[in-house]
């Protein structure tokens, strides 16, 4: 349970926040994945969190625990791979965007080694020592 918490923690506060609806859409689940999504934000990521603390209270020994999140853009945001038509700081009038650059090398600037991919590296890490 407090690896399957830690992975959730990690991951979720790794991912790149525009208006928070990525980062809220990180899905825990017991022995099936789940593919739900949610249509609302939350940048702090302590709703996603929140949600999967209760999932993992109902966890027995040796069940396989799934973090999942099934947003469109989340293997772009986890691999790379999104070329923007002009990639420089963004013309999206809304004050939190203008300006700023979101990608660069087809990688998002908040997260270029990815989310999930980073946590288990380190987590892995952490089991060696």
């Amino acid at each position: 349970r407090a690896v399957a918490y830690e992975a959730l923690r990690r991951i979720v506060m790794r991912t790149p926040v525009d208006l928070g609806v990525t980062r809220n859409n990180w899905q825990v689940s017991l022995g099936t994945i789940d593919t739900n999504t949610v249509k609302k934000a939350d940048k702090t990521g302590t709703v996603a969190i929140s949600r999967g603390l209760e999932k993992l209270a109902g966890l027995t020994p040796f069940q396989v625990v799934y973090i999942s999140n099934s947003v469109e853009h989340i293997l772009v945001l986890e691999d790379g791979l999104f070329i923007p038509k002009d990639p420089g700081p963004s013309k999206d009038p809304r004050p939190h965007r203008k300006g700023r650059i979101w990608v660069q090398g087809g990688y998002s600037v908040q997260a270029p080694a990815g989310m999930v991919k980073v946590t288990i590296t380190e987590l892995q890490g952490l089991a060696v020592k």
